[in-house]
């Protein structure tokens, strides 16, 4: 583990696994001291005990350590989905939070619009006649449909 950890300190060694542990971090909390075995467990406790949950969409979007993600409850958990957060809940020093996308054919929410665009590019079709006509963004679930699209609105032989 030394090569891991650089200098080989018991200390360091410690301080870094604890960022990877699944422990409750608010305020107050009678179990902060307990370690879950599992996410599922913190997050149960979380809701539970003080009902608050973590964004999903951040959980796998967000590269941070889990103890810097934010917990929401549950009427402001849709509104940071729909408009992100600001200033007005991370504070200036911290960077706005984008509202998430979601995929229409899917039904998966996306980190950010530029994330949803990935994946529209790699999951779903695009329509080159469309776009090279100025027509941009003209994605379809799958083949079937593009090739339907084709038929109806560009008269393919």
């Amino acid at each position: 583990w030394r090569s891991i950890y650089g200098s080989g300190s018991p200390e360091i060694k410690t301080e870094v696994e604890r960022l990877f542990e699944y422990t409750c971090w608010l305020h107050g909390c009678k179990s902060s001291s307990a370690c879950f075995p599992t996410m599922g467990a913190l997050e149960k406790h979380l809701w539970e005990d003080h009902s608050r949950k973590f964004c999903h969409t951040c959980l796998l979007g967000r590269r941070i350590f889990l103890h810097e993600q934010l917990m929401y409850c549950d009427e402001d958990l849709g509104r940071h989905k729909r408009d992100g957060d600001g200033p007005h809940v991370l504070g200036k020093a911290l960077p706005a939070l984008p509202a998430h996308a979601d995929c229409e054919f899917c039904k998966k929410s996306f980190y950010s619009r530029d994330v949803l665009l990935d994946h529209m590019y790699r999951r779903h079709h695009l329509c080159t006649l469309c776009e090279r006509a100025g027509r941009k963004g003209e994605f379809y679930r799958d083949y079937g449909y593009l090739s339907t699209h084709y038929e109806e609105m560009h008269h393919v032989c």
